[in-house]
């Protein structure tokens, strides 16, 4: 098992930080994290899934909409992405 780099360690903090402002409803504080994780170039699945998460629960849906699209490209393999999408598109979002 090998040592997590500065760069996996602060991607790990930001995903942790976002977790806890989402779980607590916070969802502002969890978009705005999000925001900075993304400007820092950390654009993996999961970043984009909580961003998802936060415009969802803020009921700003075309823009989960397209955190979910970008999460699955990051992530082609993840269907629950696909169904999320198709569930907001149904929607009219």
């Amino acid at each position: 098992m090998s040592i997590p780099s500065q760069r996996e360690m602060k991607e790990l903090n930001y995903k942790s930080s976002i977790d806890e402002y989402l779980n607590r409803g916070n969802y502002k504080k969890a978009l705005e994290y999000c925001n900075i994780a993304i400007s820092e170039g950390f654009k993996s699945s999961k970043i984009y899934e909580r961003r998802a998460d936060a415009h969802f629960n803020l009921r700003e849906y075309s823009n989960a909409r397209k955190d979910y699209e970008e999460a699955s490209k990051a992530d082609p393999y993840d269907n629950w992405y696909k169904e999320k999408i198709a569930q907001l598109k149904s929607q009219g979002f």
